[in-house]
């Protein structure tokens, strides 16, 4: 097992990250890009220096993640890379602007790198999109009383658990899921029908 800590808003970080790895194994059969960050401020509060750091890591961050996987991924018959967004990728939040907007961009990031890769490479790529799940960053996100009325309002009347967002990750990763691709597969119990 290799653990490698990095900022993946870091190029270098990033490089050196995945040098890591073709020493240790040489190839990269799937790669989940998981890091976020996400500042809560209104549109008129926000700076632009926050505004950047939350592209930085969950847009920028994913995409160099990606572009330096690929040689890694070339050497294997079915890779995959599998991107986590979020349910705010398709519905807007009050003081949120820029998570939800990176979440969307990294659904259509994963499009295009789909369309791109696929064709290349055999490299399948596909968005995984949780609703409210009580992380540590969720818990940091979000009042008490946020979390239970999102609970609430779900159709599954609960949140979302760490293992629904694994379990659709697995899934993707996996030979079963070799025809699916550039796809945006939300996790939410059904918040998005309300």
């Amino acid at each position: 097992m290799l653990f490698i800590k990095a900022d993946v808003s870091n190029e270098n970080d990033v490089k050196n990250m995945f040098e890591m790895i073709d020493k240790k194994y040489g190839r990269l059969d799937g790669l989940v890009n998981n890091a976020a960050y996400d500042k809560i401020n209104s549109i008129e509060n926000l700076t632009p220096e926050e505004f950047r750091k939350e592209l930085d890591v969950n847009l920028v961050g994913r995409w160099m993640c990606i572009k330096y996987c690929i040689p890694l991924m070339k050497k294997v018959k079915s890779p995959r890379i599998v991107n986590i967004a979020s349910r705010l990728a398709d519905r807007p939040a009050l003081d949120s602007v820029a998570y939800c907007t990176c979440e969307a961009a990294t659904v259509m990031l994963t499009k295009c790198c789909a369309l791109e890769l696929t064709s290349k490479y055999n490299i399948k790529v596909n968005t995984v999109s949780p609703s409210l799940t009580l992380t540590p960053l969720a818990k940091q996100s979000y009042t008490e009383e946020e979390i239970e009325l999102t609970a609430k309002k779900n159709p599954s009347k609960r949140l979302g658990k760490i293992e629904d967002t694994v379990n659709a990750v697995l899934f993707l990763l996996s030979e079963e899921a070799d025809y699916i691709n550039g796809e945006n597969l939300n996790v939410n119990g059904g918040i998005l029908l309300v």
